[in-house]
């Protein structure tokens, strides 16, 4: 199982910086189409308020909503699918006022709650799209920080802000979905110590290594040039492709392939999200 870094207050500082953008959003700003399919500004802002209280009723108050018969990973999407719908649909009748109110009272106490745990102890909920049947908490953190902040990202991105692509949150994003990396290159048969590169350009440049090794692929210290196969993504495409807003095919044009290109494409297949 995966072992990550403490990200309670990144999550925190995260909440903040929403808070700040959405109080500085005109009444226009809030009908403005994201890459969310066809999620707004406001029905984006509205599913991060719903993760918030989700959090809060299933897990610190142990509140079951109703019960579900989830016998496949695909049960669980078209089910999380029909609860998100479900609830951006309600919430067109609330305000951004009241919206942001919301945001701003649940998020101090979903961040309360998460400061309450044992990052080692077994999380409620696996990372699935990391390939884990249990994860530990450390592991459930990180992974709502980068719900946080891919959601956060849609948002401004509608709105051509490009302040989170600049901050070190996205390498802390980036360096936390990629961990999923290993369980998406699981079919990729190659030669034991072959080496594919990731590299993330922009406002800042990120490079990824990711080793075969023992018959498993690990993500690794980046090992000089030695890799077999490598990929460049722009900053402003890469979140959007591991997010499954945009897919390999529609952006090939735009990423670069160097060495064994086949064998690199296969670095554009991951999905960090539950899709």
């Amino acid at each position: 199982m995966i072992v990550c870094k403490d990200y309670r207050k990144e999550i925190r500082l995260l909440d903040e910086c929403l808070l700040i953008f959405l109080d500085q959003l005109q009444p226009a700003d809030w009908s403005k189409k994201t890459v969310a399919g066809d999620w707004t500004v406001k029905d984006v802002a509205a599913h991060l308020l719903d993760g918030n209280l989700r959090i809060l009723s299933s897990l610190r108050d142990n509140h079951a909503s109703e019960n579900v018969n989830i016998n496949s990973y695909q049960d669980l999407v078209t089910y999380l699918n029909r609860l998100n719908a479900d609830w951006v649909h309600a919430m067109k009748r609330v305000s951004p006022r009241v919206l942001i109110e919301l945001l701003r009272i649940s998020g101090k106490e979903y961040c309360d709650y998460y400061d309450t745990l044992n990052l080692h102890d077994f999380a409620p909920f696996s990372v699935a799209w990391a390939g884990e049947e249990k994860s530990y908490n450390s592991f459930h953190i990180a992974r709502e920080f980068t719900e946080k902040f891919h959601h956060q990202l849609q948002m401004r991105d509608a709105l051509g802000d490009s302040f989170l692509l600049k901050h070190s949150f996205y390498q802390d994003f980036l360096s936390i979905i990629l961990l999923g990396m290993p369980h998406a290159l699981k079919e990729v048969s190659v030669p034991e110590q072959t080496v594919l590169r990731l590299q993330v350009k922009g406002f800042q440049t990120f490079i990824f290594d990711f080793q075969f090794n023992g018959g498993l692929w690990q993500m690794v210290e980046p090992i000089g040039d030695t890799f077999v196969g490598s990929a460049t993504i722009p900053d402003t495409l890469a979140w959007k492709l591991f997010t499954k807003s945009l897919r390999p095919s529609s952006i090939e044009n735009n990423i670069q392939l160097d060495g064994d290109k086949k064998l690199a494409f296969n670095l554009l297949h991951l999905i960090a999200v539950m899709a």
